[in-house]
């Protein structure tokens, strides 16, 4: 029997297959030839109408159904409006398949956007938008001569991240935010991009810290160390970063946040210490110590000593 079936070929075999069919062949074949003819027509009147189609109102983005989460008071700028006008969102056809990347990436290159969280498409002609927005969490202290255009000592917002952020706080408004001091890089691109010095995000994280206690302890801003590019990157004293407060006091916070040293407390139990202070219903301005002392004679915080060089 197999090798009767082996010499039928494949002609055999395919009539084999079809051989229940017999009297009905000419059912099977226009049901075949109708669905070809329809698949090529459909396809020809789609290239032909898809347009008028995709163009009729009931489909079309309307720019006031696209509805984005309300923006935080910080922010002057219309973020909704720039990411329509960027993205090119006006008419645009809800049963485009590429919409929703369209509006996504319309929304992430805006530069208060830290992340899109979704887009929903709701017919007809709505679209609803959840993003994460930016926050400025202090200001980077900026030297005269930075930029070209621009021959003054300034204050540039950043957020967490150590993102760059617009500048559209004014300069009293500035002023509150904890100030990070001794940037001497210029920022890496436009706001909405990492400054690309690793000592603002480590100054951001020490500040993200101490946010709820930051203005109680009449802190004002953080001296971050020498740029490790002119500096021996090995000394502990290049990687140490000050407290200073809005009566100029120094205090040595140590390493980094996750950097710690051999022998130094962690970034949380220096913080944990600080409250201290707080609870005692005191600040850093109000303690009676020298101009310049580091945390360790305030509440014994532990630091890495720097090694002495033997005699």
């Amino acid at each position: 029997m197999a090798a009767k079936r082996s010499q039928e070929g494949p002609v055999g075999i395919v009539g084999r297959l079809f051989r229940p069919l017999e009297g009905k062949a000419w059912f099977v074949a226009a049901t075949l030839l109708g669905c070809t003819v329809l698949g090529i027509g459909s396809y020809h009147l789609w290239n032909r109408y898809s347009d008028t189609i995709l163009r009729q109102t009931p489909y079309l983005l309307d720019p006031s159904k696209l509805t984005v989460n309300e923006q935080p008071e910080w922010i002057r700028s219309d973020v909704k409006k720039n990411a329509i006008a960027f993205g090119q969102l006006e008419n645009a056809s809800l049963l485009d398949q590429k919409l929703v990347l369209q509006v996504k990436q319309a929304f992430g290159v805006q530069p208060w956007v830290k992340r899109v969280k979704f887009v929903n498409k709701q017919f007809p002609s709505a679209v609803e938008v959840q993003v994460e927005y930016r926050r400025p969490i202090a200001m980077v202290e900026v030297p005269a001569g930075m930029f070209e255009d621009f021959d003054e000592p300034g204050l540039l917002p950043i957020d967490v991240d150590g993102c760059l952020l617009p500048v559209e706080l004014t300069e009293q408004e500035a002023a509150i935010y904890p100030w990070i001091s001794g940037i001497n890089t210029s920022p890496a691109g436009p706001p909405g991009n990492p400054w690309g010095d690793d000592r603002v995000v480590k100054a951001a994280s020490i500040v993200a810290l101490l946010e709820d206690i930051w203005e109680p302890l009449k802190l004002h801003r953080i001296e971050v160390p020498t740029n490790e590019s002119t500096a021996d990157a090995t000394a502990p004293s290049s990687k140490r970063f000050m407290l200073i407060t809005r009566n100029r006091r120094q205090f040595d916070w140590g390493s980094a946040p996750g950097e710690e040293q051999r022998g130094e407390d962690t970034a949380a139990d220096k913080a944990a210490r600080l409250k201290q202070i707080l609870e005692a219903n005191k600040d850093l301005d109000s303690l009676e110590l020298g101009d310049t002392a580091d945390l360790s004679e305030v509440i014994g915080i532990r630091y890495a000593k720097q090694p002495t060089l033997s005699r």
